[in-house]
């Protein structure tokens, strides 16, 4: 009949029966003595239903909590079924102890246990974890012990030529260990898988039924225990505990209230104050306290021990707090209060050093979209992504925060507020543009970037913060996955180099470059030598664009390459052209950008090139400045050693204006020295004997010397004395285009 029942109507009767049995034993009925198996059988309603309650409660969950009360409700059963046989065997007017009861009655606890150990318990780290260890140990050994000197020990004694019955009636004081250990379990653990409600009728009914077995072991080695006393309306209790913390059902402990700090610390000391306790009681009654050796022994190393993990975990969580305080919780970045304190430092440091600190405010575009429609989960992953891939640009040139929202900052001090930061902001949009991975989705996301620049924008981390942060609307309002400066006139500058970053990456497919060509003079007789190859653009919205201008964007853009390999192969098609028709010696000289070495197939390349166009090295030339040149010897060798074996010439562009010495040309790989137009431009006696030095060097190491920028009779008189092979300069003639170079006359041609 019961299984027909609502768990509301299986409740009330399981408060029924036990209110009935209650006044049963209260009322003192006289039955009890005259029917002490009435008695008995009097539980079994209350534990049969509180056991029906655990089973039904196991539907109600997923495998793992339907497990847990599978188990507690075995415990219950367990019960149910020791007190039919215990009823049984009275009965029968056979012995109950030992007996077969007894196995049903050591097997509640537990089974009972094993649904308790099976609730998942929060994360916790080693430290954590040995701390909860040695609580529980604490306090079931100071109860072992204090039931060792009340009791246990004549009872061992009693049954020492029993062995069967002194294992049995020891069985039960170690469950009642085992039950104080869960006890102290959910004290300390509180479960978050079972509700304040739950907790507290299961810590109830457990302290009730522990404290009835104490008694009722203490009264059995007294031989003064009966039925019909209150002790059985305590063992009742706990089956409406468990009935009650069954039919309430789960309430996460996250909406729950949780205990007050103070009350929560002083649950925490209760181990470690019942093991003071004994400890103190030892040492004041030593001498009368039996067998008082061992105890000490093991719950002095014990307690020291706990304490030592306290003030570790202490240390832990100071040392959490602190990073806490300071950082992000879900991206670890550090926070605005401490990005603010930096800031305010680079600040004034700019301002005592005359440098500039630059701050970055960063909004992620479209991540209210990804969270509205995949969820905020995709959207925090989204952003720990972001995070790292913003941590790996910036790496150790700056501090990076999160302000909170889709909001990063990033301060850079000490920076050149050019090309560099241009560059790194670039970089920035570049990597947060690219797909992030959500399980199975491909997102993407922009970043919209407002630049102050410190002191000249702001004096203040407020102003900077807000000075960036319009900057960054702006941004936004231009079309998102861009930048601008807090400072308009720097924007109008940006604008046009983006402009021009737009133009350039188009004149090659467009046509717009150019090649002029400026000869190589013999100095000694005027002869023609060969030709430098000057790469020229012009652009119909910009017009000629200075070479000083765009090479570098088009090196810093990555674009370099591709018209390098144009400018190659034009040079080259002109020198053939020229050597067939009018000059079978003439060469012509290309500057090479460093990255262009980088291309491991480059030497390989030029091979190809003057294969084709059936050329011998010496007709080519490749230039490179000293920080190129210093770059590929160091990362591509090979490529230098491959292309002085095909005869080509290296030249050391603008020797001078580096960071090299004299002595430096002796490591470096160049055939040709070409000295920098500036040393030409104030020839006093300094500068003549910083040019006759070089000569003398590079003659020394039979390297050929070329002084660029001779524009005058003046220079050309000058320069003559010094052993210069060959000049280049307006003095000769400017760099023009194919057909007007190759009408060069001045005095003779090779």
């Amino acid at each position: 009949m019961l299984r027909f029942l609502t768990e509301k109507q299986l409740l009330w009767v399981l408060a029924g029966v036990f209110v009935a049995h209650a006044l049963w034993i209260v009322a003192g009925t006289p039955l009890l003595d005259k029917l002490p198996a009435l008695g008995n059988l009097n539980s079994l309603p209350v534990w049969g239903v509180a056991a029906l309650l655990c089973f039904r409660a196991s539907g109600r969950y997923g495998p793992r909590l339907a497990s847990v009360w599978r188990w507690i409700g075995s415990g219950a059963l367990a019960w149910f079924a020791a007190q039919v046989l215990y009823t049984l065997l009275a009965l029968l007017k056979l012995p109950v102890f030992p007996s077969v009861a007894d196995a049903a009655y050591l097997l509640v606890i537990p089974f009972i246990a094993v649904g308790v150990l099976l609730l998942r318990r929060d994360a916790q780290g080693p430290l954590q974890t040995a701390s909860f260890v040695l609580d529980v140990l604490l306090v079931v050994l100071t109860l072992g012990d204090t039931l060792w000197q009340l009791y246990l020990r004549e009872v061992a004694a009693s049954y020492a030529t029993q062995p069967l019955a002194g294992a049995i009636a020891l069985g039960y004081p170690l469950m009642d260990l085992l039950l104080s250990g869960l006890l102290v379990m959910l004290l300390l653990w509180r479960p978050r898988e079972l509700s304040v409600a739950q907790l507290t009728a299961l810590m109830l009914g457990g302290v009730s039924y522990l404290g009835a077995d104490l008694v009722y072991a203490y009264q059995v080695a007294q031989d003064t225990y009966h039925t019909g006393t209150w002790m059985d309306i305590a063992w009742n209790g706990f089956a409406l505990s468990l009935g009650l913390a069954a039919s309430w059902g789960q309430q996460p402990r996250s909406t729950a209230r949780r205990l007050q700090p103070s009350r929560a610390r002083a649950i925490a000391l209760l181990p470690q104050l019942t093991g003071s306790a004994v400890l103190a009681v030892y040492a004041i009654w030593w001498d009368a306290v039996p067998g008082t050796f061992w105890m000490p022994l093991v719950l002095g190393p014990l307690f020291l021990l706990r304490q030592a993990l306290g003030l570790l975990d202490t240390q832990r969580l100071t040392r959490l707090l602190t990073q806490q305080a300071e950082r992000d919780f879900l991206t670890g970045l550090l926070n605005r209060v401490q990005l603010e304190g930096r800031l305010q430092d680079a600040i004034e440091h700019a301002v005592q050093h005359r440098s500039t600190a630059a701050l970055l405010f960063m909004d992620l575009d479209r991540l209210k979209l990804i969270n509205d429609t995949y969820g905020h989960p995709a959207g925090d992953t989204v952003l720990r992504e972001v995070a790292a891939r913003l941590s790996a640009v910036v790496a150790e040139r700056g501090t990076l925060a999160r302000f909170g929202g889709d909001e990063f900052v990033l301060m850079l001090p000490d920076l050149d507020a050019g090309p560099e930061l241009e560059r790194l902001t670039e970089r920035l949009l570049s990597e947060v543009n690219q797909p992030i991975r959500v399980g199975s989705e491909q997102l993407s996301v922009s970043l919209s970037i407002g630049v102050a620049l410190c002191p000249a924008d702001a004096t203040t981390p407020t102003e900077a913060i807000a000075g960036a942060d319009a900057a960054m609307y702006r941004a936004k309002n231009v079309g998102k996955g861009t930048w601008r400066y807090t400072d308009e006139s720097l924007n109008e500058r940006l604008q046009a180099d983006l402009q021009m970053e737009t133009l350039l990456r188009g004149a090659l497919a467009r046509g717009e470059f150019v090649l002029h060509y400026q000869p190589l003079v013999r100095l000694d007789d005027g002869a023609l030598m060969g030709f430098e190859a000057l790469l020229r653009w012009n652009s119909p919205q910009l017009g000629w664009v200075p070479p000083c201008t765009f090479i570098p964007m088009a090196e810093e853009r990555g674009m370099i390459a591709a018209i390098g390999r144009w400018v190659l192969a034009q040079a080259a098609d002109q020198v053939a052209r020229w050597r067939e028709s009018q000059w079978p010696q003439l060469y012509v000289s290309v500057n090479v950008a460093a990255s262009q070495f980088e291309d491991e197939h480059f030497a390989s390349d030029v091979a190809e090139l003057l294969t084709k166009r059936q050329l011998p090295g010496s007709a080519l030339e490749l230039e490179l400045t000293e920080r190129s040149l210093i770059s590929a010897v160091t990362s591509s060798a090979a490529q230098l050693r491959a292309l002085r074996r095909l005869g080509i010439r290296i030249a050391l562009d603008d020797f001078g204006t580096g960071y090299s010495s004299l002595s430096a040309l002796q490591e470096l790989p160049v055939d040709v020295l070409k000295i920098d137009r500036s040393f030409i431009k104030q020839v006093d006696s300094r500068g003549h004997a910083f040019i006759q030095a070089m000569v003398t060097l590079a003659q020394s190491l039979n390297i050929l010397v070329i002084i660029e920028g001779i524009e005058t009779q003046h220079h050309m008189d000058t320069v003559g004395h010094l052993g210069c092979q060959l000049g280049q300069g307006y003095f000769f003639a400017p760099p023009q285009v194919a057909a007007q170079a190759q009408t060069y006359r001045w005095t003779k041609t090779v």
